[in-house]
C-alpha cells in the first residue's frame, strides 16, 4: 500500500504535490532549508530507508533523487546543515553517517555511540553537530575538518558478498576488485564508480587480482578455496577491450595472491595444497620454475621493488626469502608469533613487513633477517600490508580496522573503523588514495593527507 506526504499553504491548505513511494504508514518528514528536498520517516521506524537505504525526494516533482545505503540497522535520526550540502543520519546501533547531498557520497562516520541516535541538531555555522543517544549521552562534534572533504571517507556496496582482492592500475586511473560474487568489477578512481565488470564465466569465487605494469591486461585467480575437483584458473583479461586473453588451469588450490615482477616478465603464484610457489613466463604464458616449499599452506606472496627476490608468508609461522634467479632460500624469518597473513617490501627494498593471525606486524631487514620492529594495534588477522612513500604503511585487519603507521616512530598516525573485517586493500602509486574490501561487500575510498 503507498501512502502519501501532503503539503499545503495559506488558510485553505491547498495540496501541492503527492510523493509516491512509501510502503507503510508515515509517521513524519523533514525538509532541507532551502525546502527543495524531503526525506521521510515511516512506521517501522525506519527513515524512508529499508535495511539502512535512505530515499531523498525532489518534494516539487516527486523524483526520488538518490538512494543513500550504508546503514547497517534502521535509521532514526536525520538532520541537514544549513547550507543544504550534507545530510546526518544516526542509527539504532549508534552509528552517525554524513552524506554529501550533491552526489550521494557517504563522507564520514561516527561510532562513539554505543546504541540508538534519537536526534542530531547541526549548529547554524555548520561547525559543530549535536547528538543524544539511547546510551545516555549527549555528544558534541566538531564538523570544521570534515564538511568539503568528499573524496577523504567515501563507501559503497560494490560486491554482493565477501571481496577478496584489490589491484590498481599503475598509473593510478583504475581499480579492479573481486569476491565471491565471482564477477570482477572496474572502477575509475576520478569519481570512484564503478565502469564494467569482467565476467568469468566459471562461477567460482575470486580470490587474487593482477594487473600487468603496461596496465593492458588483468590477471584473474579463480577458485582457489573450492574443494577439490572443482576448476582452479588463471584467466588473462583485456583491460580494455574486457576480452578474455588466455586461460590456463592452476595446478593445485590457488592461493591468494598473483604477484607480477616490476619488468613485467614473470608472475608467481602461490598455491595452498602443495605449499609452494610457481614461477610463470608473462609472455609466454607458460610455468617456467618452482620455488621451494614451506612446512604448511602459503597464504601470502611479494616480490620486492627490485625484482629479485620473492617473499613468501604461510601458515606455517614463518617469512621465507627467496632468490627468483636461482630459486635457492636466502632467509627463514621465524617471530614466535601466527600464521603469516601478509607480506610486503618497502619501496627502498630495505624492509620486510609481515602481518599475522593476533594482529602483529612485523618489520624486518631484508639484508639480515633481523627484527627491526613490532606493530601493535590490531586484534585479528592482519590480511594486507600496504607500503607507501614517506616510510608509511597501510594495514588492513579483520578486526575491521585500516591503520596508518609511521615506520621512523613506529606508531599509529591514523584509524579508520569500518562496519566488518576487511579483508583486503590497495593504494595508488602516490600512496593519496586507499581502497579497502570488507566481508559485507563494500569498497571503501579514502583520501590519505598530509
Amino acid at each position: 500500500m503507498t501512502k502519501l506526504l501532503k503539503f499545503g499553504t495559506g488558510k485553505k491548505r491547498k495540496l501541492i504535490t503527492t510523493i509516491h513511494g512509501h510502503n507503510a504508514e508515515i509517521l513524519g518528514a523533514i525538509v532541507t532549508p532551502d525546502g527543495k528536498q524531503v526525506i521521510a520517516h515511516d512506521v517501522d521506524g525506519v527513515w524512508d530507508v529499508f535495511y539502512g537505504e535512505i530515499f531523498v525526494w525532489d518534494w516539487k516533482t516527486g523524483e526520488r533523487i538518490f538512494v543513500l545505503s550504508g546503514h547497517d540497522d534502521a535509521v532514526d535520526s536525520l538532520a541537514v546543515t544549513p547550507d543544504n550540502k550534507y545530510l546526518f543520519s544516526g542509527d539504532s546501533q549508534g552509528i552517525i553517517k554524513v552524506w554529501n547531498l550533491e552526489t550521494g557520497k557517504e563522507i564520514y562516520t561516527f561510532r562513539d555511540h554505543s546504541i540508538c541516535v534519537n536526534k542530531i541538531i547541526i549548529t547554524t555555522d555548520a561547525k559543530q553537530a549535536i547528538s543524544c543517544s539511547t546510551d545516555g549521552t549527549i555528544k558534541v562534534w566538531d564538523l570544521t575538518k570534515i564538511l568539503g572533504e568528499e573524496k577523504s571517507n567515501y563507501s559503497q556496496i560494490s560486491h554482493c558478498n565477501e571481496i577478496h582482492t584489490i589491484a590498481i592500475t599503475p598509473n593510478s586511473r583504475w581499480a579492479i576488485s573481486g569476491g565471491c560474487e565471482m564477477i570482477v568489477k572496474v572502477w575509475d578512481l576520478t569519481n570512484f564508480r564503478e565502469v564494467f565488470d569482467l565476467e568469468t564465466g566459471n562461477g567460482e569465487p575470486i580470490h587474487s587480482l593482477a594487473v600487468t605494469p603496461d596496465g593492458k591486461e588483468v590477471l584473474v585467480g579463480c577458485g582457489g578455496s573450492l574443494p577439490s575437483g572443482k576448476k582452479r584458473t588463471i584467466k588473462f583479461f583485456n583491460r580494455k577491450t574486457r576480452e578474455q586473453i588466455l586461460e590456463f588451469l592452476a595446478p593445485v588450490n590457488l592461493g591468494k595472491f598473483i604477484t607480477i615482477a616490476p619488468d613485467g616478465k614473470t608472475f608467481i603464484s602461490g598455491y595452498w595444497r602443495d605449499f609452494g610457489t610457481t614461477i610463470w613466463d608473462l609472455e609466454l604464458k607458460e610455468e617456467i620454475g618452482y620455488l621451494g616449499r614451506h612446512e604448511e599452506e602459503v597464504l601470502c606472496l611479494a616480490i620486492t621493488p627490485d625484482g629479485q627476490k620473492v617473499i613468501s608468508g604461510s601458515y606455517d609461522r614463518t617469512v621465507i626469502v627467496w632468490n627468483l634467479q636461482t630459486k635457492e632460500r636466502i632467509l627463514t624469518l621465524n617471530a614466535g608469533l601466527g600464521s603469516v597473513y601478509s607480506v610486503a617490501v618497502t619501496p627502498d627494498n630495505k624492509y620486510i613487513i609481515s602481518g599475522y593471525y593476533h594482529g602483529e606486524i612485523m618489520i624486518w631487514d631484508l639484508t639480515t633477517g633481523e627484527q627491526v620492529a613490532m606493530l601493535k594495534g590490531h586484534h585479528k588477522y592482519v590480511l594486507e600490508v600496504i607500503p607507501l612513500p614517506n616510510n608509511r604503511i597501510i594495514s588492513a585487519s579483520l578486526d575491521g580496522t585500516l591503520k596508518l603507521w609511521n615506520l621512523n616512530n613506529q606508531k599509529a598516525i591514523a584509524t579508520f573503523y569500518g562496519n566488518s573485517g576487511f579483508l583486503c586493500c590497495a593504494a595508488t602509486a602516490n600512496g593519496e588514495i586507499i581502497i579497502a574490501g570488507d566481508n559485507f561487500g563494500k569498497l571503501h575510498f579514502l583520501t590519505l593527507e598530509n
